[in-house]
């Protein structure tokens, strides 16, 4: 009998039955299988937004009274973005919970986002490679040097990208790509832009610096503390992949989720070429790095006249190639 201090009592058994408390359902496999359907479909549609999907919103929209096999529905829902639809689903923020969706396929700016091969990558790989050419952050005045000798400019409307300053500083911070924080302290307010967890997860710094490598004509090692930091990053990954594959440890594929883990590919072969144009205007010859130098490089390495757009007279003839 059920007693009204929440107390159930049969024979010599005793359990204390919490106010509020439910059964979970029954465990049916079609229908966790057609809560599995469901998830694909929306996480599907949420990713056109780029914006990081919250596991609390999929609890809410889709899995409600089945939270209890939340493990098995995403597990159900990853295999068959996976196999149908060449998309991994990855657990960027385990503290908050936030996932996207990563293409298995490589776009030609050397992103594994699910968006493919717009001009909107290229400016973000520019940006990117000047956080990491700068020592793995950058002030809000360098890049806006930066972009301005590409022909972008706060406050100006540009045909690609609409407002500049609203996507550096809001859409890419959103959606993780980037993060923009207040230097502490700074008196007027200054700004610094970091790689967002996104970043981490849909390239790599081997990637970034082959960026600029081919648009500066120079070869990786010529950067040489970012060429290390570089494969650092690389063979700390691949080790801890290796222990991760290992029989009796958790995990069973590259899809780890784990926080700050970089894009595995490192090749670099050439692959096939895709040109993204940015700006209209011609190139000014001058590079990712602040300050006045001879030739204008990214910084950090040598500067003997490499530009950022080597001979080409745009971005619009800037070549992004990756193997």
């Amino acid at each position: 009998s059920k007693h009204l201090n929440g107390d159930e009592r049969g024979g010599d058994n005793y359990r204390l039955v919490p106010w509020g408390w439910r059964p979970p359902p029954p465990r049916d496999v079609a229908l966790l299988q057609e809560r599995a359907n469901k998830l694909v479909k929306y996480l599907l549609v949420k990713d056109q937004t780029k914006i990081p999907i919250k596991r609390s919103d999929m609890l809410k929209d889709i899995i409600k009274e089945y939270d209890e096999c939340f493990p098995e529905i995403i597990e159900r829902a990853s295999y068959a973005l996976e196999k149908m639809f060449r998309v991994n689903l990855k657990e960027i923020d385990k503290q908050i919970s936030l996932y996207i969706l990563i293409s298995t396929q490589e776009s030609s700016a050397g992103i594994l986002g699910t968006t493919k091969d717009t001009p909107k990558l290229g400016l973000l790989m520019v940006i990117l490679s000047v956080i990491f050419m700068n020592g793995n952050k950058a002030s809000e005045a360098v890049i806006w040097e930066v972009l301005c000798k590409l022909g972008l400019r706060p406050g100006v409307r540009h045909s690609l990208f609409g407002e500049v300053r609203k996507l550096i500083t809001d859409e890419f911070v959103k959606q993780k790509y980037l993060e923009y924080k207040k230097v502490p302290n700074s008196r007027p307010p200054e700004y610094e832009f970091f790689w967002g967890l996104r970043s981490y997860h849909e390239t790599s710094k081997m990637k970034v610096l082959k960026f600029a490598c081919k648009v500066q004509k120079k070869d990786p090692k010529d950067w040489a503390a970012q060429y290390r930091e570089a494969v650092e990053m690389e063979v700390q990954l691949q080790l801890w992949l290796r222990l991760r594959l290992k029989p009796g440890l958790s995990g069973s594929n590259t899809s780890t989720g784990f926080i700050g883990e970089p894009s595995i590919s490192t090749s670099f072969n050439g692959g096939p070429s895709s040109i993204i144009g940015f700006s209209s205007g011609p190139s000014t010859g001058s590079g990712f790095s602040s300050g006045p130098s001879s030739g204008d490089g990214f910084g950090g390495g040598p500067r003997n006249g490499a530009g950022f757009g080597g001979e080409a007279t745009s971005l619009v003839a800037c070549s992004f190639s990756y193997g």
